[in-house]
């Protein structure tokens, strides 16, 4: 079975995929020198970034099974664009595996705690 790949398809992009890696490369250095100078800041940002690209990738995914249900010609053309963004969850789920550290590893931080009396949250820092 002969697969395409982005090589074969946009020949263009070849010349670039170098420099995109070593720009890959760099931000993963900066990321990793970011945790270990302020873990707590790291990983509020880290969520931050998490949440969008999540939301982006389930939005496609919801759009993409609203046309399936509706059927009709209006997303013939973002059927690609909405299967490629659903196609990315998988790295998505491995890419929550931070969040899941900073969960186990938090043992003290804000609370978040809802008064029966009041029916508000309130947070509070535990020492």
């Amino acid at each position: 079975m002969y697969q395409e790949t982005a090589d074969t398809l946009i020949p263009d992009l070849a010349k670039h995929q170098r420099r995109l890696l070593a720009a890959g490369g760099i931000g993963l250095l900066v990321a990793t020198a970011a945790l270990a100078r302020a873990a707590e800041q790291f990983y509020y940002s880290y969520l931050m970034a998490y949440m969008f690209v999540l939301g982006i990738t389930l939005g496609c995914l919801a759009v993409g099974m609203i046309h399936q249900l509706t059927g009709g010609t209006w997303g013939i053309v973002i059927r690609a664009p909405l299967g490629a963004a659903t196609r990315t969850l998988p790295v998505v789920t491995l890419l929550f595996a931070p969040v899941l550290a900073a969960c186990r590893s938090s043992t003290s931080g804000p609370t978040l705690t809802l008064s029966p009396t009041t029916r508000r949250f309130s947070t509070s820092t535990s020492t």
